[in-house]
């Protein structure tokens, strides 16, 4: 039978060159590994942006795009789960 290979999972640093002169071991600080991370709403804007840009050909593609829009919009506009003195009445 054939031995079973491990995956090494690789960093950043394991990539990186430490002895290149444009090394900077403090570059990456406060990031783990990449940079800006979206929020949610930041993620539901560009989700809304995606659905406005598209177009629908037929009667149901259009009732598609316009549910998908309203449930986009509708998360957009909720308090998600601070509902609490927003006018909400938790049940």
């Amino acid at each position: 039978m054939g031995k079973k290979k491990i995956k090494i999972k690789k960093s950043w640093k394991d990539l990186v060159d430490v002895n290149h002169p444009s090394y900077n071991p403090d570059h990456m600080k406060g990031f783990s590994g990449g940079g800006h991370v979206n929020t949610r709403r930041e993620n539901r804007l560009e989700e809304l942006g995606r659905v406005d840009a598209e177009k629908a050909y037929t009667k149901k593609g259009k009732r598609n795009l316009k549910a998908e829009k309203k449930r986009i919009v509708k998360e957009i506009s909720s308090r998600g789960i601070a509902k609490r003195g927003h006018g909400k009445e938790i049940k």
